[in-house]
């Protein structure tokens, strides 16, 4: 499968939704801190669903240049409050909120295609694949391949 069908199906063959329900699992759970908004339930309401519209429709963290003032721009807001929308729902900073979304995004190309490292990199909204290899290991305490290797194993098993 290319690169370019890897997008026009995105949503379906990587399921994109599970992903972002996973944040809000984390939070329902009681992983992350709990909301200590400044802002309305309503405007926090507002701002999770247009979130949402940013995973799954639009597919904005993948874009390499996306930024608090980017993303507040696209759904038509100010910079403050998505920076405290996503703190307050997620309990993350804005760059560990588009961390996670694309190394769960990695995650899903590296099990089902088999693609180089560097094009997973560009696929996920990296730059480089020393970046993403970097990020991934952080995230994940291990390198890109050695994660493939072992999800492969295990699924053998």
């Amino acid at each position: 499968m290319n690169r370019q069908s890897i997008f026009e199906n995105g949503d379906t063959v990587l399921n994109l939704r599970t992903i972002f329900r996973q944040l809000h699992k984390n939070r329902l759970h009681g992983t992350v801190m709990e909301n200590s908004s400044l802002l309305s339930e309503n405007l926090l309401d507002y701002l999770d669903s247009c979130l949402d519209r940013f995973v799954l429709r639009d597919r904005l963290f993948l874009n390499p240049d996306i930024s608090i003032p980017f993303l507040a721009d696209k759904i038509h807001t100010n910079r403050t409050y998505i920076s405290l929308a996503i703190h307050d729902l997620y309990g993350v900073k804005f760059s560990e909120f588009v961390s996670f979304l694309r190394i769960e995004y990695s995650k899903k190309l590296l099990k089902i295609f088999k693609l180089d490292l560097e094009h997973v990199a560009s696929a996920c909204g990296y730059m480089y694949a020393s970046q993403f290899t970097k990020k991934f290991t952080e995230v994940e305490g291990m390198n890109p391949s050695t994660w493939r290797h072992f999800v492969a194993q295990s699924t053998e098993k």
